[in-house]
């Protein structure tokens, strides 16, 4: 992972990076491009990974252009000695500025006309570094230099970052090195707008939804209580949350239902859209049960609607279709929405334990059979009846015991044999 401190190594600006010191880089880079005799990616190299090259650069570059700007003699001398410096820094990046200059000035000499070297004891940015930054001591900066230095630093700046540059500020240069501090730095989730949140919880959300009620919640829940607060909605809006175990008893079904909805959903079922829960239905007039799911859907234009995974009879379809409208009726009465899903299922257990049809011409090879007796799950036998025991107890799994100290997670799996 990148560090805060190394985002700048590679002279690009981040959220968080070193504004001053890319700054720093940046400027002295755009000013070596204006110079003859400079090898251009290893110069880059020098002034992204040494400040001693940078300084030595920054003040090479410093005589150079005032020496362009006054024309004085010697500006050859001074390119030739700016040259013989980058090789000794390319030889010896920890070399000092002041022992370079010492090299270099020895071997190319001043002409007699030459402004003397500036003072390497102490060296001083450049004046285009200080903050009134475009202007110089020797002349302004050309139309052009501006552009090509805007130009310059945008190629060195995340996509991220400028994207949010406004238009005024990308067309003056000034107002660019002014206000690009603030674009750089990190901001707060909660400081973003509304809207800007609920796109971002969407979009992290499209990758933790839980496909099932025994699944933990989302790690975006436990960010903040301002962040589980505008998130939960969301996802009990996005998640198809399915219903799973392991018995051939309906009412494991819903008393694991029952329990999520008390312990996890809470006042947030109303935002629920999709439940699907697995369940059995029968094979013709046999006593095989097949496992099938049932899916729950609730929007508000369309309100309440119910559709098993595979064909059932007319009969049956026409018990899930009356039982589905007295939910929805119910629904309209009392002003709910979401809730109506957990009605449906809760208020009818048996309609989950072997009570469906499956019709005739649903192929059975294609759907898991699991030969069970209705009342005991024992293997069927010829002459026990057909009925489901709704007073049987099942116990609520340990599994499904609330983790402690967070109270929007299940802790393991909710599926269990009874």
């Amino acid at each position: 992972m990148v560090q805060p401190s190394q985002l700048t190594v590679s002279g690009i600006l981040y959220e968080g990076s070193d504004f001053d010191d890319w700054k720093r880089r940046i400027l002295a880079g755009s000013s070596m491009r204006k110079l003859r005799h400079f090898e251009v990616r290893k110069s880059f190299a020098l002034v992204y990974t040494s400040n001693d090259a940078a300084q030595i650069i920054e003040q090479a570059t410093e005589k150079t252009r005032a020496d362009q700007a006054t024309e004085i003699a010697g500006r050859r001398t001074t390119e030739q000695r700016l040259a013989y410096i980058v090789a000794l820094t390319m030889d010896n990046p920890r070399r000092t500025v002041k022992s370079a200059w010492e090299d270099a000035m020895a071997k190319f000499p001043d002409p007699p006309k030459d402004t003397p070297a500036p003072n390497l004891n102490t060296p001083a940015l450049p004046a285009s570094m200080s903050g009134d930054f475009p202007s110089m001591p020797w002349r302004p900066l050309m139309k052009h230099e501006r552009a090509r230095e805007m130009e310059f630093a945008c190629d060195n700046i995340c996509p991220s970052i400028l994207a949010r540059l406004p238009k005024s500020v990308v067309s003056d240069l000034g107002e660019f090195w002014r206000r690009l501090p603030d674009y750089a730095r990190p901001f707060r989730l909660l400081d973003l707008p509304q809207s800007v949140r609920s796109r971002i919880y969407m979009i992290t959300l499209d990758a933790q939804t839980p496909d099932s009620i025994r699944t933990s919640s989302s790690l975006l829940l436990s960010v903040s209580k301002q962040v589980r607060t505008e998130t939960r909605p969301l996802l009990f809006a996005s998640g198809d949350f399915r219903v799973r175990h392991e018995t051939q008893k309906g009412e494991c079904t819903t008393q694991l239902l029952s329990l999520w909805l008390k312990r996890f959903a809470r006042d947030d079922s109303k935002f629920l859209q999709t439940v699907t829960i697995d369940c059995h239905a029968r094979r013709s007039l046999s006593v095989l049960l097949v496992p099938i799911w049932v899916a729950f859907k609730y929007a508000d234009a369309k309100g309440l609607s119910c559709s098993p995974s595979v064909r059932v009879t007319d009969a049956s379809a026409s018990i899930l279709s009356s039982h589905i409208k007295n939910i929805e009726a119910t629904r309209l009465a009392m002003g709910l929405r979401g809730e109506a899903i957990g009605m449906a299922i809760l208020s009818r257990p048996e309609l989950w334990n072997g009570t469906l049809e499956l019709s005739l011409s649903t192929p059975l090879q294609k759907i898991p059979v699991m030969p069970t007796d209705l009342t005991s799950g024992t293997q069927p036998g010829p002459t026990r009846p057909q009925t489901s025991s709704s007073s049987t107890k099942f116990p609520i799994p340990k599994s499904l015991l609330l983790v402690k100290g967070g109270s929007d997670k299940l802790q393991g799996a909710a599926s269990t044999r009874q």
